[in-house]
């Protein structure tokens, strides 16, 4: 079994330990939610020997892609916030996008309090935080339809 394949195990294992239960999408990665926020959990190869558990919040998807929100990501995007925000533009539709945040993890010699800890920040970072993106670019809250 691949160190990868072994972490993705751990994960769960904390996951469903912590969380009751944790749901998988078709890719194979981990969702919880909490409020208005959903975090992708992936665990991925990183480089030839390390893995990486990449935590990824969609915020708010629909929003209009404008040199506002461009300089918003630019600069307080990335500070004063657990993970970096970033834009994901839609090939759908041209000029719009998704705003996400996004943290990884070295997950070689993870731990149930490293994994815990940084996902329960994120998310209850990321439920106050879409809403006020919303508020300042449009576009609707991740997962509402």
């Amino acid at each position: 079994m691949s160190k990868t394949d072994l972490v993705r195990q751990k994960a769960q294992r904390i996951l469903t330990k912590n969380l009751g239960n944790v749901r998988i999408d078709d890719d194979g990665d981990f969702i919880v939610s909490y409020e208005s926020a959903n975090v992708f959990i992936s665990v991925v190869d990183f480089f030839k020997e390390s893995v990486i558990i990449q935590l990824s919040c969609p915020l708010v998807s629909d929003v209009k892609l404008t040199n506002d929100l461009y300089k918003w990501i630019a600069t307080e995007g990335q500070s004063n916030r657990i993970g970096h925000c970033r834009v994901i533009e839609s090939k759908d539709k041209t000029g719009y996008g998704i705003i996400t945040n996004e943290q990884s993890l070295i997950a070689d010699d993870l731990d149930e309090s490293e994994l815990m800890t940084n996902l329960v920040v994120l998310i209850t970072t990321c439920a106050e935080l879409d809403t006020e993106l919303q508020g300042m670019f449009g576009g609707e809250l991740f997962g509402e339809d």
